[in-house]
């Protein structure tokens, strides 16, 4: 693999994570949405000045308020909904189409490392999976009792 090859999958893993995590959390917005929780998307958060690669956030979802009807089974599905980002993938299972993975280019196979690894949940999705229960009736002033400690 010469320089510019090596150069042009490394872009290509890049995007696939910075696509891949905005898409992560636009399926979680919109998830909790659906299900009636007030919550707001927002890119680059606390940013004031350019993009830096190894710190920060690129996306995330800042919740408001969880009605105390919402759904324990709508939050815990909202949690786990990136895994929906795998669903192209059925067709290689399904034998449809060749696996990204084995095509020999590089480019192709990091883009699709980068996009596996932006579907899996993170340490937060599962938290709000196992302590659900607890966020009913969550409000922006319960925001450091909650998010904070877990």
């Amino acid at each position: 693999m010469n320089a510019i090859t090596g150069a042009a999958a490394l872009g290509c893993l890049l995007g696939s994570i910075a696509v891949g995590v905005c898409v992560h959390e636009t399926l979680h917005a919109g998830f909790l949405r659906a299900i009636g929780v007030s919550c707001r998307m927002e890119y680059l958060p606390n940013r004031t000045t350019g993009v830096d690669p190894l710190g920060g956030a690129v996306a995330r979802v800042t919740l408001s308020e969880i009605p105390e009807k919402t759904s324990v089974r709508g939050i815990r599905l909202a949690a786990l909904s990136p895994v929906l980002m795998l669903t192209p993938f059925s067709l290689v299972a399904l034998g449809a189409v060749p696996d990204p993975t084995t095509l020999g280019s590089a480019s192709l196979q990091l883009a699709t490392v980068g996009w596996f690894a932006t579907a899996i949940p993170s340490p937060q999705d599962f938290a709000m999976f196992w302590r659900a229960d607890d966020l009913r009736g969550y409000t922006d002033a319960r925001r450091g009792e909650w998010f904070e400690v877990a």
